[in-house]
């Protein structure tokens, strides 16, 4: 599994952005608008984008135990994580 993890301002975004691009991958995102934005701002055209509340129900809460295997097995291929 592909992870970009670091401190903000780093490129992060970029190279998931471009990761996602070679391997087909949706990028799931807070503003799929404006990651698109983003990403033809890099010169990555065509990335599909969408939101996190298109992969879970808004009305709910949740707690993952073990994230990288969650994530791992629902065919999340990478992910960034900002650290502050």
């Amino acid at each position: 599994m592909y992870m970009e993890i670091g401190s903000r301002g780093n490129g992060k975004t970029e190279r998931l952005l471009k990761f996602a691009k070679k391997n087909d991958a949706i990028v799931i995102c807070n503003n799929p608008f404006a990651m698109k934005e983003k990403a033809r701002e890099y010169g990555i055209p065509d990335v599909e984008c969408v939101s996190y509340y298109d992969t879970l129900y808004a009305d709910k809460k949740y707690v993952v135990d073990e994230l990288y295997f969650y994530l791992k097995n629902k065919n999340i291929i990478g992910f960034s994580y900002g650290v502050e």
